[in-house]
């Protein structure tokens, strides 16, 4: 009377849940890996678009400036009059404008 084996062998089981726990850790570190990653570079992205939206107001900022023109060398401007300088110290840093009074 041979009986056909109808369930597993404790072996069989034990062999089964390594296995399952072997795929089960790879998978877990596969996500871990993938998570920190996605964090890395979504931390990346934030800091560039803040710096890109930074740049960005900088510009727009600078191009709405309207552009002096050019003063020609040896050309006096008819919009400021400077100082005279005929003494031997350095001449002045600022120049003031012929409807504002000038402080010294």
């Amino acid at each position: 009377m041979n009986r056909a084996p109808r369930a597993f062998t404790l072996l069989e089981l034990l062999l089964a849940i390594a296995i399952t726990a072997i795929l089960a850790a790879t998978v877990y570190a596969s996500l871990m890996v993938a998570t920190r990653t996605r964090d890395r570079a979504a931390e990346a992205v934030g800091k560039d678009r803040a710096l890109t939206l930074a740049l960005d107001l900088i510009r727009r900022d600078l191009q709405s400036i309207p552009r002096r023109p050019e003063r020609l060398p040896g050309r006096s401007s008819a919009r400021t009059t400077t100082h005279s300088t005929r003494s031997a110290s350095p001449p002045p840093t600022h120049t003031c404008l012929p409807t504002a009074g000038c402080p010294t």
